[in-house]
C-alpha cells in the first residue's frame, strides 16, 4: 500500500520532493539496524498497576510484555528467549498469588541464559528483596524514578 501511495504521488511531485519523501519515509518506517526498542517484562498481579506501568513505559518508547504471576512470567521468558528477544529489564512485584516474586527470582537465577537480566522490585512492602535484585521501588510508584531505572538498565 505504501508503494502504491508513493507511485501515485510520484507524478504530482517534482523529482526533489519525491526523493525527499522517499528519504523521510525510509527513515521513519524502516527499522534502523541495532536500534530495536528496549524491552521490559512487568510481573504484577494488580491490573491497575500493571496497566499504568505498561502505559508509562510504552509512552517512552519501550516494548512491554507483562505477566500476572511468576509462573506465567517464566513461561513467557522461555518463549522470548527462544525467539532471541529476552527483555532488557524485569519489573517484579513480590506479593502475587501462585508463584510469588521470591520464588520467581530464585528460579530465574537458576537459568544461566536468563539470570543476567536485571530485576527491579516494585512492592508496597519493606521485605528483604531476593538476591540479585538491582533496585527496589516502593508502591505507590514514582514514575520518574521508574523511567530513570528503565533508562539505566535498558539500551534505550
Amino acid at each position: 500500500m505504501l508503494v502504491a501511495m508513493i507511485a501515485c504521488t510520484h507524478d504530482a511531485l517534482a523529482a526533489q520532493e519525491y526523493c525527499a519523501l522517499i528519504e523521510t519515509i525510509g527513515m521513519e518506517l524502516l527499522p534502523q539496524p541495532g536500534l530495536a526498542p528496549s524491552s521490559v517484562l512487568v510481573i504484577e498481579d494488580d491490573h491497575d498497576v500493571r496497566v499504568a506501568v505498561r502505559l508509562s513505559l510504552e509512552e517512552e518508547g519501550y516494548q512491554v510484555q507483562s505477566a500476572t504471576d511468576g509462573r506465567r512470567a517464566l513461561e513467557l521468558l522461555e518463549l522470548l528467549e527462544r525467539g532471541g528477544q529476552p527483555p532488557d529489564l524485569i519489573l517484579l512485584d513480590l506479593m502475587m498469588p501462585g508463584m510469588d516474586g521470591w520464588e520467581f527470582a530464585m528460579r530465574l537465577r537458576a537459568k544461566p541464559r536468563l539470570s543476567a537480566i536485571p530485576v527491579v522490585i516494585i512492592s508496597a512492602y519493606d521485605e528483604l528483596p531476593p538476591p540479585g535484585v538491582v533496585a527496589f521501588l516502593r508502591k505507590p510508584l514514582k514514575f520518574d524514578a521508574l523511567l530513570q531505572l528503565a533508562a539505566r538498565y535498558c539500551h534505550h
